[in-house]
């Protein structure tokens, strides 16, 4: 997979395109003498433009979009709105800017996802196929047990006429 680690006054950004409409972003950055790790989910809106969060979805949602989490101390608690938008403010740039000057980094992460989805695809499809077989023999065993069955009961009938 592909990705790029961008270096900025605040810390370093991970971008990880993973398909053509979608950035994975990681990053540690120093907001307000905080360190601060953050996980992000960019999208490719209608306009062109990488956003945080999905274009259809309302701010709120679009706000969980990006998780951080404390460096320095343990914390189950995560950024605040301050410092969310903060980041926010410093990545967003980062994520277009890149985007805008990669759009061969972004192909190919296209191109791969699409391969992992054929991968498994073809492994679903091995797996239906396994399991499809075990039926098939399941069905031979019950037709032969009916067929047994079913001899038995000519024998028996005939038994009972040739009383």
């Amino acid at each position: 997979m592909n990705h790029c680690t961008i270096q900025t006054p605040q810390g370093t950004i991970t971008l990880i395109p993973t398909e053509q409409d979608h950035i994975y972003v990681e990053a540690d950055l120093v907001i307000r003498g905080i360190t601060w790790k953050i996980s992000a989910h960019y999208h490719l809106w209608a306009n062109g433009s990488w956003n945080l969060g999905q274009e259809d979805e309302n701010d709120y949602k679009r706000k969980q979009s990006i998780y951080g989490k404390r460096a320095d101390v343990f914390s189950l608690d995560g950024m605040t709105d301050s410092a969310s938008n903060k980041a926010i403010k410093i990545i967003s740039p980062q994520v277009q800017k890149w985007a805008e000057e990669n759009p061969t980094s972004i192909a190919i992460a296209e191109a791969e996802y699409k391969q992992q989805g054929l991968k498994h695809r073809q492994e679903q499809i091995q797996e239906h196929q396994k399991a499809i077989d075990q039926l098939q023999k399941e069905v031979e065993q019950i037709a032969n047990g009916c067929h047994l069955l079913c001899y038995s009961a000519v024998k028996l009938y005939n038994f009972g006429l040739s009383r």
